[in-house]
């Protein structure tokens, strides 16, 4: 499955963060789109984004992830509204554009409504998630306990308070609260933390930046996503903000003034005064406690920090059951006013397919130079490095578009990990004693100009090198791996070694071959086997009955048996033999490894 995360402005971050982890612990493929004015702060950089439409096209998303309004009708996949507050008073919230075929609401007031809308259009339907913001709250509290505790140490205050004002010219209180915040702060037990709206007028951000100045208790959150500072707040000040709502669903008491709802379950004022009173009134009797249970019910009723998970799982039964749409028709009137917020649609027609060349290594600086060299055809280079420390990341950073990190632990886990973070749907994997030839190279471009719709990778022969010497037999001669493919639709079998791609879809073949360099010394061979052996046994226990001589004596010689006879071994020489000897060691070592498994040692 493949995952746009379409972020028109930079508070969808926080919204759709939890659902970008459950793509990633799914081992789906993502793409953010983020606008170019918001590249610049965007807070993922290392991960794959875009503003181009273009590009988003040719990822041919399955679904597409909105917490906005709009989203192009033309991009293939599911395209959800997962909404981005709760706010159902405000004018908007419940007009139907037609640009969403699937909507996820938070709770059953909003479900009821969208449901009734549903009964009306007939062209989308609406399943209860609940909200993904909100996970991080069921997830993170111990995390935000302490943050709490160190803000309030560090300003020596007691209490925190929240200021959150709408951006609205029309409902903001940020005119007419000033003066007032500055009284509040003369209690020191209160620290005012401020958190503006992103689309915020900046003559408002610069009034108040010049009163927290003045004030050592007053503080402004440049923070994009508010979801920490609604975690560790005692007490909100706000307007028609959505994130009132966030607030209360944590039990937590609102000041407001102006607010528009026509069911205020929270201290609301329509005067810009007695705010110190106001604010001490709540904190010390909090009147609207038990109203609020009520916002719970209706708005989130959900405290298991599954949301996320919910509306990834509910996307991906829609597709099961209706397919993927291509685009979504629109009355002509709002195509083009998709078509002038994002541009008309991207031709796509006779554009090869974009590759991402992988390449995954640890401490291969007698390699990584060459391979990154003969890959350079790739749109895009993609290294994942295991913490080398030999110079081989300082030189990926050099050479490669990208270089990802993270710790080793067996193959086929580091290549998962590292699969759907490809920008591009065609991968092509190589190892760092791999080489693509300029034959291979031709091969790849040329089944990139079309690529076949029925097929979703290739098997890619390898000719391989051991110590400098070309080897023919041996049990290499028809070596043969799925190296070329869509990232989307392989991933690799969980297996500690010998790991194969499991692809769903049909695997053609290349003609052409990999350069395979395997050890340049005997006793790179011999120190892969031992380490191979370590991770072999921990396969084999599963499947491996008790142990006894047929598995020490009898296995090993027919490794080296099949290996220099059988496979024709004796006729490379000396090397046939030195492979055939370590192979048949490589059995015994598996299976003496095992029995220490099992024994609890080492």
């Amino acid at each position: 499955m493949k995952f746009i995360l379409f972020c028109q402005n930079n508070y969808a971050y926080g919204i759709l963060n939890p659902i970008k982890r459950v793509i990633i612990e799914k081992k789906y493929s993502y793409l953010w789109y983020i606008p170019k004015k918001l590249v610049k702060d965007f807070p993922h950089k290392d991960e794959n984004h875009s503003s181009s439409m273009s590009e988003l096209a040719e990822f041919k998303s399955d679904i597409i992830f909105v917490p906005g309004n709009q989203v192009p009708y033309y991009l293939r996949g599911l395209k959800v509204q997962v909404f981005h507050g709760f706010a159902g008073e405000k004018k908007g919230h419940f007009k139907i554009r037609h640009y969403f075929d699937l909507y996820l609401t938070q709770g059953p007031f909003f479900t009821k409504k969208f449901k009734s809308l549903q009964q009306k259009h007939k062209n989308f339907e609406v399943i209860e998630t609940g909200w993904p913001k909100l996970d991080v709250f069921a997830k993170n509290n111990v995390a935000f306990n302490i943050e709490k505790e160190n803000l309030l140490k560090k300003y020596n205050a007691e209490t925190i308070i929240l200021y959150a004002p709408t951006f609205s010219p029309k409902l903001t209180s940020a005119p007419y609260l000033g003066a007032h915040l500055k009284q509040l702060a003369q209690n020191k037990n209160y620290l005012i933390v401020i958190k503006f709206h992103p689309l915020m007028d900046l003559k408002w951000i610069e009034t108040y930046r010049t009163i927290a100045s003045k004030h050592l208790n007053i503080i402004i959150q440049e923070d994009k996503n508010i979801a920490k500072l609604v975690a560790i707040a005692d007490l909100m000040i706000s307007d028609t903000s959505s994130a009132i709502y966030e607030f209360l669903l944590l039990n937590k008491p609102v000041v407001s003034f102006g607010n528009i709802s026509k069911n205020i379950l929270w201290e609301n004022s329509k005067s810009y005064s007695a705010l110190p009173e106001l604010v001490s009134k709540n904190l010390q009797k909090d009147p609207f406690a038990e109203e609020r249970k009520v916002i719970f019910d209706l708005f989130h009723p959900y405290n298991d920090g599954k949301s996320a998970e919910r509306m990834v799982d509910a996307s991906i039964e829609y597709i099961n059951k209706h397919g993927i749409p291509n685009n979504r028709k629109l009355p002509y009137t709002r195509t083009l006013k998709i078509n002038a917020m994002f541009g008309a649609a991207p031709s796509t027609k006779n554009k090869p397919a974009k590759l991402t060349a992988l390449i995954t290594c640890g401490n291969e600086i007698h390699n990584i130079e060459a391979v990154i060299k003969s890959v350079d055809f790739a749109d895009e280079i993609l290294v994942a490095d295991s913490y080398s420390s030999d110079g081989t990341y300082e030189k990926a950073l050099e050479m490669a578009s990208k270089v990802i990190r993270r710790e080793y632990e067996y193959a086929a886990s580091q290549k998962n990990w590292a699969i759907p973070q490809a920008s591009h749907e065609w991968i092509l994997l190589v190892d760092a004693d791999e080489r693509v030839t300029p034959e291979l190279r031709e091969e790849i471009l040329s089944i990139l100009k079309n690529p076949p719709s029925n097929i979703v990778g290739y098997w890619i022969g390898r000719r391989n090198y051991f110590m400098g010497k070309r080897i023919y037999y041996s049990g290499w001669k028809n070596d043969k791996v799925i190296r070329l493919f869509k990232g989307a639709h392989c991933r690799y079998e969980d297996k500690y070694v010998h790991e194969e791609i499991n692809a769903s879809g049909a695997i053609g073949s290349l003609y052409h071959k990999f350069e395979h360099n395997t050890f340049v010394t005997l006793n790179d061979y011999i120190e892969k086997m031992n380490r191979y052996a370590d991770y072999q046994a921990k396969d084999y226990d599963k499947k491996t009955g008790k142990l006894n001589p047929y598995h020490f004596v009898l296995k090993p010689i027919w490794r080296f048996l099949k290996h220099y006879f059988i496979q024709g071994g004796f006729l490379d020489g000396v090397a046939g033999l030195s492979i055939a000897y370590i192979q048949s060691y490589a059995v015994f070592m598996r299976y003496v490894k095992l029995w220490l498994l099992r024994k609890g040692t080492k």
